[in-house]
């Protein structure tokens, strides 16, 4: 094999190669979290409720949060009407720009639906929100909340 046929064929294997990679989306350094919590949650158990505020500078849509501590994470729109919470799941979330959108008890929440492992009172879960911007880019932002209290009742479906 000549020099440029060995060339030639390293460059179709590393263009191959990069044509598997995925790169993750990029950090959006607009967004912050405050106020982040869960009730502790023992393994398998079938969901548990996560808040946090997300405070961003700019105007995105979440499209997704992910965390190791669940098999998926549902975003939540929930309200209380004439005495009674009532929930729905949504595929995504508007929030404006300089604006703080808020994941609380009896209000929009974060369902970790499967637990992976038990979350003990004081535990660090890690999140990560994913967010599509007006010209249809996506980034991610990573949040730690903690577990605190003691197991509640099972979140309200």
């Amino acid at each position: 094999m000549t020099r440029r046929a060995t060339a030639a064929a390293l460059l179709q294997s590393a263009i191959a190669l990069a044509s598997l990679c995925v790169l993750p989306a990029p950090a959006h350094a607009g967004v912050t979290f405050a106020n982040g919590w869960m009730r502790p949650a023992p393994a398998g158990a079938p969901a548990a409720e996560a808040y946090v505020d997300v405070i961003t500078d700019d105007a995105l849509t979440l499209v997704a949060v992910s965390t190791p501590a669940a098999a998926t994470v549902e975003i939540v729109e929930g309200q209380v009407s004439g005495g009674q919470y009532r929930t729905h799941v949504v595929a995504q979330v508007a929030i404006p720009a300089n604006s703080t959108f808020r994941f609380a008890r009896f209000g929009n929440v974060l369902r970790l639906s499967g637990v992976a492992h038990d979350v003990r009172a004081g535990d660090s879960v890690a999140l990560t929100f994913t967010f599509r911007d007006a010209a249809q880019r996506t980034s991610t932002a990573s949040a730690t909340i903690v577990a605190r209290g003691v197991v509640g009742p099972a979140p309200v479906r």
